[in-house]
């Protein structure tokens, strides 16, 4: 019920200040503090999609499901009839599904291909089009959160 509701509120609000203080706060910060708190980040992540990935695999294995057809056309020869596609309840609530995306984006993010950081010597001098693509990755992700 509602104590429910409050704790996975309460570990959602952790692992945004997580973010926020891994991602964006020590954004180039290459130490292994700020290390840690990346990859705490990413593991809670990682929690959090196969805890809703069991969830949604268990609602459709029960039928917790909306079927939505979707047609394609006349212009598919072998698709005339609909495609049924089966949305899981959890999914169906777009705060649910924001924080699905926002989990993946979080774990491209900190397990990604990055030139921020050189293995262990720290910050590399320069930019590149990969680290401006990561660093937008970081704010679409703050964004979604």
């Amino acid at each position: 019920g509602s104590i429910t509701c409050l704790v996975l509120q309460f570990i959602y609000l952790a692992h945004v200040a997580l973010f926020f203080t891994g991602f964006v706060g020590r954004g180039n910060d290459c130490g292994d503090d700020s290390r840690i708190i990346r990859y705490v980040t990413a593991g809670v992540s990682v929690t959090m999609i196969v805890t809703a990935v069991g969830l949604m695999v268990s609602q459709e294995r029960y039928g917790l499901v909306s079927r939505q057809e979707l047609t394609i056309g006349e212009r598919i020869p072998y698709l005339r009839r609909p495609i049924v596609i089966s949305i899981p309840r959890f999914l169906q609530n777009q705060w649910n599904t924001i924080r699905c995306i926002s989990n993946v984006l979080i774990l491209i993010t900190a397990f990604g291909p990055s030139s921020k950081c050189d293995g262990h010597s720290g910050l590399v001098e320069g930019g590149s089009v990969m680290e401006d693509g990561m660093r937008t990755l970081s704010a679409v992700t703050a964004v979604l959160m």
